[in-house]
């Protein structure tokens, strides 16, 4: 039985039309029968149930389910949709009025969510109910790249190592470039290029390295800007004494390459 079937079983027993229902909650006209094709909002899933004092379980088919797909469903798309909307899991639990733990222990799958705390969260998320519930495979990609962009804002050191992966891949992809542009067809070069255009193979060619060399240097302005504006975290990453040290280097001392301190 889905979501529609319910809601027919449940106006049969209380022996209303659903045009009644309607106007009793306040709906429009045929918003019920629109639930033969979609879903209902956690707002609306939460007015169904106080008013068929049903629970949300109920109505969505979930009492008697197979709860460890529901644990498992939940923590991944909760993580997911959080990190999607750019909330630290404090900043979720201050939304909603919980603890940092609670949280912790959703997105663990340890704590089960009752009617009252799935809701919030979907409203919270402002997403639909059941996608919190449902098995989707793409969502452990959104939790990955969610994690990493979470890594990023919380751990200086991760963020410039990801700085790091982001020069490396251009300064590769010129030097693979500058390595077999011999060997590529006219058809491969107006490809990298983005299309056809009336310059022979050798200035084509030029414009491509003079194009790589320009992300680089696009790259090193970039990041130029962030040691600018981040300073006091990059001192203490590279200009001082390593080792349980605390001195900070002058400029001469991290321009020696004999500094047994150094990385």
């Amino acid at each position: 039985m889905n979501f529609y079937e319910r809601l027919q079983d449940l106006a049969k027993k209380q022996e209303k039309s659903f045009n009644e229902i309607e106007q009793e909650l306040g709906l429009g006209k045929n918003t019920l029968y629109s639930y033969k094709k979609n879903q209902p909002t956690a707002q609306r899933l939460k007015q169904f149930s106080e008013y068929f004092n049903v629970s949300v379980d109920y109505l969505l088919g979930r009492a008697g389910g197979n709860y460890s797909q529901y644990f498992n469903s939940v923590k991944e798309n909760v993580r997911a949709n959080r990190l999607k909307k750019g909330l630290t899991q404090k900043q979720l639990a201050k939304l909603i009025g919980t603890s940092v733990r609670d949280i912790q222990e959703v997105e663990e799958g340890t704590m089960y969510l009752n009617d009252e705390a799935l809701v919030e969260l979907a409203l919270v998320l402002e997403v639909p109910i059941e996608q919190l519930m449902v098995d989707n495979p793409e969502v452990s990609k959104t939790v990955q790249a969610g994690l990493i962009l979470e890594r990023i804002d919380t751990n200086f050191r991760y963020e410039t190592a990801v700085n790091d992966i982001n020069m490396i891949e251009l300064l590769y992809k010129k030097v693979r470039f500058e390595n077999e542009k011999d060997e590529l067809s006219d058809e491969d070069i107006d490809f990298i290029l983005g299309g056809n255009t009336e310059l022979d193979r050798e200035r084509k060619i030029e414009l491509i390295s003079f194009e790589n060399s320009q992300l680089i240097i696009n790259e090193i302005e970039r990041l130029e800007e962030k040691v600018k504006e981040k300073l006091d975290l990059y001192d203490e990453l590279f200009g001082y004494y390593q080792r349980g040290e605390s001195h900070k280097q002058s400029l001469k001392e991290l321009y020696d390459g004999k500094n047994p301190f150094k990385f």
